[in-house]
């Protein structure tokens, strides 16, 4: 770490190395280069631990995203929700006066093959990226329509959304 400019997926890492020099890839590129890096340095680091694997991350990058929304003043719903049709988790939601805002977080990487070249998965990977958190974030709008609220039960940041005509965007 860090990676040599030759490495197959070197694309997909943050620092790129020319001629001894060192050199950081733009900030949309790197963002996702970094953390993949960070992610397979500790992975490598302590084989042994399950603390580096979606199931641990997800949680932690929600949380993530939500104080750094909230350092800045604003207020996020999240929580689990139960309807008698339907079970769901709503990892972000901003109210304002005409808009909800449903964020759908997601912190899956690049696949191993989709980082090693292979076009065809490293599309796949980033289609599933953009269309999954898309679907879920429309079940949480459906569900909303039929239901006419939801109350977001969490151990912070939970509270009762309410339609009121307001427009609800998906991100």
């Amino acid at each position: 770490f860090p990676p040599k400019d030759t490495d197959v997926d070197a694309a997909f890492r943050p620092i790129v190395v020319v001629n001894d020099e060192f050199f950081l890839q733009p900030p949309p590129m790197a963002a996702r280069a970094i953390l993949n890096a960070v992610i397979d340095w500790c992975g490598h680091t302590w084989p042994n631990s399950s603390k580096f694997d979606e199931e641990a991350l997800g949680p932690m990058f929600e949380e993530f995203v939500r104080q750094k929304l909230f350092d800045r003043g604003v207020t996020v719903l999240h929580g689990k929700y139960s309807l008698p049709w339907v079970e769901g988790e709503c990892d972000a939601v901003l109210e304002t006066e005409k808009e909800l805002i449903f964020f759908e977080l997601k912190s899956k990487m690049l696949t191993r093959e989709g980082r090693t070249g292979n076009d065809l998965v490293a599309l796949a990977d980033l289609g599933q990226a953009l269309v999954r958190p898309q679907a879920q974030a429309m079940e949480r709008h459906a569900a909303l329509l039929k239901a006419g609220s939801l109350t977001l039960r969490a151990n912070s940041g939970g509270g009762k959304i309410n339609l009121d005509g307001r427009e609800v965007l998906k991100v």
